[in-house]
């Protein structure tokens, strides 16, 4: 009977931290599905009043399946306390800095409870490498505008993103999490691969500062 009861119990906290998942994960593709559109030109192709309206929805549904997430999970007094005065620091952050963007961070920051911190890594990773290559894409094929920035002569193509350092600057991110989330598995054929993904972004979009950080980030990863 006691193992019957361990065993229910096992499978319904493991089915509750399922639901915790899925939950972070859908609230956190909302609001980096956000935030990496207004990255790119999208907005250049569309209603003004239709992008900044669907954009803010799609925010507000993160924050509300976050804060779904948060009121499911279990809490000590002591974690609580914390989240009290963490709450208030990012309260007090976001007021003095005139961004209530802060607040609303702050509720992933307490979302991560319970979730192992690599899978939300992972998703990250994966998110960004499938915004920018979806974005590239686009760029390439015409369907968003590819926008050329002509600087003291240097010719920079955005390819899709607004700024060309936007692309360079996710694709350093995207490298880090995956140096990160590999390890001692990270071999040379990753970096060789990722350096080539560099050095290209750097010959169309002219981003020198991004292009060398990366590259010297890998070789103090191997050294």
């Amino acid at each position: 009977m006691k193992k019957e009861k361990d065993f229910v119990h096992a499978k319904r906290k493991a089915s509750k931290l399922t639901t915790s998942y899925v939950l972070f994960e859908a609230a956190y593709f909302c609001l980096a599905f956000a935030l990496f559109v207004s990255l790119t030109t999208i907005a250049a192709i569309v209603d003004e009043r239709f992008y900044t309206l669907s954009m803010k929805v799609i925010r507000y549904l993160g924050y509300i399946l976050v804060t779904v997430k948060i009121v499911r999970d279990g809490y000590t007094l002591r974690e609580i306390l914390w989240m009290i005065v963490a709450a208030a620091l990012f309260a007090v952050a976001g007021i003095t800095a005139g961004d209530n963007n802060l607040v609303c961070m702050f509720l992933f920051v307490i979302g991560v409870h319970n979730l192992d911190f690599d899978r939300i890594l992972s998703f990250c990773q994966k998110f960004m490498l499938a915004g920018i290559t979806v974005t590239i894409f686009l760029s390439l094929t015409g369907v968003i505008p590819n926008w050329l920035y002509v600087f003291t002569g240097r010719n920079r193509y955005s390819l899709g993103f607004y700024y060309p350092t936007h692309l360079s600057s996710c694709f350093f991110y995207f490298s880090i999490l995956t140096l990160y989330l590999l390890k001692d598995k990270f071999k040379i054929q990753y970096f060789i691969l990722l350096e080539f993904l560099n050095y290209v972004i750097y010959k169309f979009t002219d981003s020198r500062a991004a292009f060398a950080l990366l590259f010297m980030g890998y070789l103090a990863f191997f050294c």
